[in-house]
């Protein structure tokens, strides 16, 4: 979605490597003088995430992400915060003849300026990959993703994304001052609706998994684009 880097779908990485033992100081120090500067290129987020199982095969999941939040009154009406948010909803079902189905719906928004810094040098990256929501600051999306498991060797995948995506991305500098009256996306604002129908076939005493994918993006600009690829990959496990 008009990013040259792949991007993972996470909000962030929750990964040993980014324990560092500073952060504390870090914390302690954002109401000193040298901490409450708003014009310093910070580079460290909070987040938080939660999930509830229920018993009949149904969880509910959200995640917050914190990367600035404006604690001092005077600067709120000048600096918007930089958030995001997830929250949605996974649920299987046991079918007849040992099929099943599997079902995912998704709600996330992630603020104008998360993500970003005035020297784009300065953001999170994971082996020189960007990390965060794949679609970038500046956006809200809905996500409705279903498999259908027919058999230990077929899965029938539909998916549909509708995305408002606005101006800024990962590599606009940050310039949050005034722009707390924005419109949410910022303008000019791309109305984007990904449907990925897809087909997938474990073939028999091997690890080979064999897939079909068929991807329809239509945009508000009356655009369309259809692309179909097969892919063939080994030591995937459906479970």
């Amino acid at each position: 979605l008009h990013y040259p880097l792949r991007r993972k779908r996470q909000m962030c990485i929750r990964d040993s490597y980014y324990i560092n033992p500073f952060v504390p100081h870090v914390l302690a120090n954002i109401d000193s003088e040298e901490g409450s500067d708003v014009s310093s290129d910070d580079n460290f987020m909070l987040f938080a995430s939660l999930r509830v199982k229920m018993k009949n095969r149904l969880s509910f999941f959200s995640e917050v992400i914190i990367d600035d939040f404006q604690i001092d009154k005077n600067n709120r009406n000048i600096f918007p915060d930089a958030t995001g948010f997830k929250f949605g909803l996974e649920g299987y079902k046991l079918l007849a003849n040992n099929s099943s189905l599997d079902y995912q719906i998704e709600y996330t928004e992630i603020g104008t300026w998360t993500y970003t810094h005035e020297n784009y040098m300065n953001n999170w990256f994971n082996f020189s990959q960007p990390i965060g929501y794949l679609n970038g600051p500046d956006c809200r999306s809905l996500i409705i993703k279903i498999n259908y498991i027919k058999n230990k060797n077929i899965i029938f995948t539909f998916e549909n994304e509708y995305l408002e995506k606005g101006s800024v991305d990962i590599f606009t500098p940050a310039n949050q001052e005034n722009t707390t009256g924005w419109t949410f996306p910022s303008s000019t604002v791309s109305y984007i609706n990904l449907l990925k129908p897809q087909i997938s076939y474990l073939i028999n005493k091997s690890s080979f998994l064999l897939k079909t994918n068929f991807n329809i993006n239509y945009s508000n600009e009356s655009t369309y684009h259809v692309g179909f690829s097969v892919q063939l990959g080994k030591d995937i496990n459906f479970n």
